[in-house]
């Protein structure tokens, strides 16, 4: 695998690699600062996250789960999650889809590295607005609580 043309996604780093295989994969770092996705699922694909460094908080069906460095999460397909870094240290990750297919998600919502403000620019009205119009294009259903 290789990386190839970074992203800004929602406030996440995402380095896409590149994949003779039936999955697609993502390197990913995230601050705490940056925003929890909303939570979503899939109904054509199974995820599996590895933390890397840090440590990284999801919520699987409405129940928090801690994923330390060095372990690893699976989250099958009509599973409704997000995640988030709850601590100081930048959590980096990597993110498998299976099948393969769900790299266009990246590469429509993700904002060019070279960018001027492109991490800003992720989290942008502008941005949020194109996810959620276009987020079941790519399969994701998104599950948001309106007060």
């Amino acid at each position: 695998m290789n990386a190839f043309n970074e992203l800004w996604v929602l406030g996440h780093r995402i380095k896409p690699m590149l994949s003779s295989g039936d999955f697609d994969a993502v390197i990913g770092e995230s601050s705490k600062e940056a925003q929890s996705w909303p939570p979503h699922y899939h109904t054509k694909f199974t995820e599996f996250f590895y933390v890397m460094d840090g440590e990284l908080e999801f919520l699987i069906d409405g129940k928090p789960v801690r994923v330390k460095a060095g372990e690893s999460i699976d989250i099958p397909a009509y599973t409704l999650h997000t995640f988030k870094n709850p601590n100081d240290e930048l959590a980096r990750w990597m993110n498998v889809y299976s099948p393969k297919g769900y790299m266009s998600f990246f590469y429509d919502l993700g904002i060019s590295r070279d960018l001027e403000l492109a991490e800003e620019v992720s989290v942008s009205g502008s941005a949020i607005t194109k996810l959620l119009s276009r987020a079941n294009h790519y399969d994701m259903f998104l599950s948001i609580e309106v007060a």
